[in-house]
């Protein structure tokens, strides 16, 4: 299969990140290099030439570039980060280890945020 962005449709992306997760987290493998993305891709059905050549391209260089400079604008510093997303904002649970206690209190006060967007204690319903 030929790698364009056509053909990515969410549910291949799904399954290739699932197995680039996979490879770093339970076979230890490098998920930075490109060579061990490439054989993951071709594992997943890409034509594996094709997958580099799109992975070394300079649009998807730039597309790279605006992720990492939207993530450093999130406030991430870390990993691994954790962020929710509700009504269409995004916010910051933890960027980096993080115990779950303190987890628990930052979700409490997203929570009261999201009821409250002012601060005004008129706290709508959910």
């Amino acid at each position: 299969m030929q790698f364009n962005d056509a053909t990515l449709d969410p549910a291949r992306a799904y399954a290739l990140f699932a197995a680039i997760q996979a490879a770093f987290y339970r076979d230890a493998r490098d998920a930075t290099d490109e060579e061990v993305l490439a054989d993951i891709a071709a594992d997943g059905g890409y034509e594996r030439a094709a997958f580099l050549a799109r992975l070394g391209s300079e649009d998807m260089r730039e597309r790279t570039r605006e992720d990492f400079a939207a993530a450093q604008g999130l406030g991430v510093s870390g990993f691994p980060t954790l962020a929710v997303s509700h009504g269409g904002e995004l916010f910051l649970v933890a960027s980096g280890y993080t115990a779950i206690d303190a987890l628990e209190q930052r979700l409490a006060e997203i929570d009261t945020r999201r009821k409250d967007p002012d601060g005004a204690g008129n706290a709508a319903s959910n």
